[in-house]
């Protein structure tokens, strides 16, 4: 089954979600468009015809209809797709990958009104069921300005609906280029020395999926910082989880992540392939018990985030386990 023409489907969006993504009926000879982006888009010999789909909002924000969808099942109103599920819908509708998949969906909720359990569990159940399965679900933001503020990478200035994109100018350059750059936040956060272990372990993980796929990334200003992944001592924990999340794509990208960090003398040059090096990560996060939990208790309170770390051992499969004994 056809998915439907959005042109249909637009008139159903609610007067209030128009009015908060700046949305026009009437179609404009002028967008609006910074001519550096459509130089880019004319130099990457991206699909000319998504320029009939965007428009530059007033505050600078991108705003790009949804031709090109992933799914059929649509999201309820005030919840939108963030992460990897946003920059999916991203890249097929920019003509980057008309293909592009999520690993997995992630959704948040946007409204001043933080009690919406359960319609969050339903929306959970519905489109997050293995993250629901170990309590995780949708996450509730304020407002829209305050998860553009606060996201990690520029390729994450994204969010989504099943009708619309919003997107940083920022965001659909480095996108279209391929570069991994931290945000402005991030990148003052990161050169305090705040949580580098993981920022690092996601940045070689995006770094290597996006050469993969298109042959080219570059690590902007992460490598230009005070911090490199070539000298700093990564914490096992937070290179098993990105491990474990390239083996969700697929081996390969596990074995282009396993390479990646050989190079950069993450694991041992001994290693020759992903499964080798999940082995060797187990190991060396049981070896170094202590130290390692430790580590990541401090990490995790300068960041000011109250994560509990075992909930992210329970992600792992079963079949490579990487939960750590409980000592009796």
């Amino acid at each position: 089954m056809n998915r439907p023409n959005p042109d249909f489907i637009r008139p159903t969006i609610n007067e209030q979600l128009k009015e908060k993504f700046g949305i026009k009926e009437k179609k404009t000879e002028q967008k609006n468009i910074d001519q550096d982006l459509l130089d880019l888009i004319k130099e990457y010999n991206l699909d000319k015809s998504f320029i009939d789909n965007i428009e530059k909002r007033e505050d600078g924000k991108y705003i790009i209809k949804i031709t090109n969808h992933f799914s059929q099942n649509k999201i309820p109103r005030n919840y939108f797709y963030s992460g990897s599920t946003a920059r999916a819908l991203l890249a097929r509708n920019i003509g980057l990958d008309i293909s592009a998949k999520p690993r997995d969906i992630d959704i948040i909720r946007i409204t001043s009104d933080e009690k919406h359990n359960e319609e969050d569990k339903k929306v959970s159940e519905e489109f997050m069921p293995d993250d629901y399965k170990f309590g995780h679900g949708v996450h509730f933001i304020e407002d829209e300005e305050k998860y553009f503020n606060e996201v990690d990478f520029t390729i994450n200035e994204v969010l989504a609906t099943d009708y619309v994109i919003i997107a940083t100018k920022k965001c659909l350059i480095d996108t279209i280029k391929h570069k991994i750059n931290l945000t402005d936040f991030e990148g003052e956060r990161f050169q305090r020395g705040l949580p580098v272990s993981k920022i690092l372990s996601k940045a070689i993980r995006f770094y290597t999926e996006q050469k993969h796929r298109f042959g080219e990334s570059e690590m902007e200003n992460i490598y230009e910082s005070d911090v490199s992944a070539e000298y700093y001592y990564i914490n096992p924990f937070w290179l098993a989880l990105q491990l474990n999340k390239a083996f969700d794509k697929g081996i390969i990208f596990a074995d282009e992540y396993t390479k990646e960090l050989k190079s950069l003398g993450q694991i041992p040059d001994y290693i020759e392939n992903s499964e080798q090096a999940a082995t060797y990560l187990i190991h060396l996060m049981k070896e170094r018990d202590n130290d390692f939990s430790y580590s990541i208790q401090i990490e995790e309170e300068q960041d000011n985030k109250n994560i509990v770390i075992e909930d992210e051992y329970e992600k792992f499969p079963k079949k490579v386990s990487m939960k750590k004994s409980k000592k009796k």
